[in-house]
């Protein structure tokens, strides 16, 4: 579907309307009644340009041999769209699943704080599309670029100026108020991808009349003037320019342009021809960005079936028994878990997909996809306490849980001795274990066990994988007075866990929006110096540096970064991060002395408790 058919429906209609309305021709009517239907099968735009018919249908009727023929078209319509109205009862949820995503009457779709005001900034957004900033999706457009040329933008506002004033004409005004119902739209949905040139392809017919208005007055302007040659030849340079002007756009700007080509979906197409050749009975993880991409089942439509998505930031090491080979499959922004996967697996096969492999005709450089592979015996390298009793015991859900080591041993977790008549209320994620004397079995029990069973190899890890990184208390709140409150007040989180870096978007919630977390850890610092940090989330988010706020984020999306003076040894790393809309991330990078940039800082350098 390119979205095209709209604008053709719509004249086609159009142009049986004015002849209904002219001539009240029963024949009119049932190509009216078709062309309207037609569209209808379309992209959902053309509700919004079939409003425009409707509206000037009703003002414009003056016989009753009019209405009786607006009727027929009208019961034309009904019966085309029939289908589809029975498919929208009987698979309701499917057929508005998109317009549930992207529509702003839903406070989660917005980021504004009001209806009016998320309206308000996409009128904006759209009344500057044409002239000052256009649709960023590289799909669409040259990310950012008006959508009119310097020409046609200057003709179609005098064309908007002549057909105010012959509003009275029927054609004039219906492409006014089709300007306007064309771009209802895109107003009235994503605030995140406003202006949206797709969704308002409608107002297509009322660029091309106004533009078209306004030559032809400048004409028959010219008809009136004795001496034009010099203002013919000024059009006609003006005219090439625009034709120019456009083709260089679409031709050499576009073609050549990187965010143009990643617009479609090129790393889901090479992930797809990638993973084609991979064995049926090899367990496939993508980041959640590229996870599940309808590209990637078009070219290897078996792997669907088996592609699980990473649950991010804890989704290394791989906790399941290594059965099966395992590759993972991460996007330029995972550069951090690549990294991290080396310290782990340092016999894996790791390798790139890079810009430079395929050739492109483009200046950038850079990682389009990072591939790790990883032989079951790879996933087993790590699995086990070491030889000393010591490693990472794995919580895979948090709850309360007994714990019982061999008999005649100390058993400790957390740095805490423990034993099995202890009920411990554990977060999900890594925890430190060490049993001394090291050997023997280590039991566990949910709450909801009746007995004691083995702990999953799988759930047992040794050096280099460790309790690292933060602990967070996360909570069923919906503002940052009440995230506070919850902290300093001591009541109980909804849900804890640990996690190793807090670098990643969130594609699967924790917790059902609106909520609030609260990280902290224990940060390893080794040398006196200045430590820059920067951080961004959606929707809001907080540092604290020992106690102290060091940095809030301006905005949702938004980077503020800080420098603090640290002296070595231990310091409490403390971020509140606030999520009530879409699209949840949260970036916490660092700078230490004598680093060019900011990056993930390991996990390895935080622990998630005070030891």
């Amino acid at each position: 579907m390119t979205g095209i058919e709209v604008a053709f429906n719509n004249l086609l209609a159009f142009y049986f309307l004015l002849r209904l309305l002219r001539y009240g021709y029963w024949r009119d009517a049932v190509w009216l009644g078709l062309s309207a239907g037609l569209g209808l099968w379309f992209y959902a735009a053309f509700r919004f340009t079939g409003l425009a018919l409707a509206i000037v249908a009703l003002v414009r009727v003056r016989r009753w041999r009019t209405v009786v023929s607006g009727i027929i078209a009208g019961l034309i319509v009904m019966a085309l769209v029939f289908p589809i109205v029975v498919y929208s009862q009987v698979e309701s949820d499917e057929f508005l699943y998109r317009t549930r995503k992207i529509q702003i009457f839903d406070p989660d779709n917005r980021q504004a704080p009001t209806l009016a005001e998320a309206i308000a900034n996409n009128i904006q957004a759209h009344a500057k599309m044409f002239h000052i900033e256009g649709d960023h999706n590289g799909r669409h457009n040259l990310p950012g670029t008006p959508m009119l040329d310097p020409v046609m933008g200057m003709l179609m506002i005098l064309g908007i100026g002549l057909a105010l004033r012959n509003v009275h004409q029927s054609t004039g005004w219906y492409f006014l108020v089709l300007l306007i119902t064309g771009l209802l739209p895109g107003i009235l949905t994503l605030e995140s991808e406003a202006p949206q040139s797709l969704r308002t392809i409608g107002v297509l017919p009322s660029v091309a009349y106004l533009c078209a208005l306004a030559v032809f007055a400048i004409g028959q302007m010219l008809v009136d003037q004795p001496r034009t040659r010099p203002l013919v030849m000024g059009i006609g340079v003006a005219l090439a320019t625009s034709l120019y002007s456009n083709y260089a756009l679409y031709f050499e700007d576009q073609r050549h342009d990187f965010k143009v080509w990643d617009g479609f979906s090129p790393v889901q197409s090479i992930l797809g021809r990638t993973v084609a050749d991979y064995p049926a009975d090899q367990r496939l993880l993508f980041s959640p960005l590229i996870s599940f991409a309808p590209t990637i089942a078009f070219f290897a439509p078996d792997v669907e079936q088996r592609q699980e998505t990473l649950i991010l930031p804890d989704a290394l090491p791989i906790r399941a028994e290594p059965t099966y080979a395992a590759s993972i499959f991460l996007q330029k922004d995972d550069r951090w878990l690549w990294d991290y996967a080396q310290r782990l697996y340092p016999n894996a096969t790791f390798h790139k997909i890079t810009l430079q492999e395929l050739d492109l005709n483009t200046d950038r450089s850079g990682v389009l996809i990072y591939v790790i592979d990883l032989t079951p015996a790879d996933i087993a390298s790590l699995q086990g306490l070491g030889a000393d009793g010591t490693g990472a015991l794995y919580i895979p859900e948090y709850g309360a849980y007994r714990l019982s080591g061999p008999w005649g041993t100390n058993l400790y977790l957390d740095g805490q001795l423990v034993d099995a008549r202890d009920q411990l209320m554990l977060g999900a994620g890594n925890h430190a274990i060490r049993i001394e004397p090291p050997g023997g079995l280590l039991e566990w029990r949910q709450s909801d066990d009746f007995s004691f069973d083995a702990v999953p190899e799988h759930f047992l890890y040794h050096h280099p994988v460790g309790a690292y990184g933060f602990t967070g208390w996360y909570y069923r709140i919906d503002n940052q007075d009440s995230l506070i409150q919850r902290i300093e007040s001591g009541i109980s989180p909804s849900l804890v866990r640990v996690d190793p870096a807090l670098d990643a978007y969130f594609h699967v919630l924790h917790l059902p929006r609106p909520y609030g977390v609260a990280w902290r850890g224990w940060l390893q610092v080794k040398e006196t110096g200045s430590y820059g940090f920067s951080l961004r989330a959606i929707e809001w988010a907080e540092l604290r540096v020992n106690g102290t706020q060091v940095a809030e984020t301006p905005g949702p999306d938004q980077t503020i970064y800080t420098t603090v003076e640290l002296p070595p040894g231990l310091h409490e790393i403390q971020v509140r991060f606030l999520d009530t809309v879409p699209y949840s991330r949260i970036h916490l990078l660092w700078q230490p002395p004598g680093q060019q940039g900011f990056t993930t800082p390991p996990p390895e350098l935080f622990s998630p408790f005070p030891y």
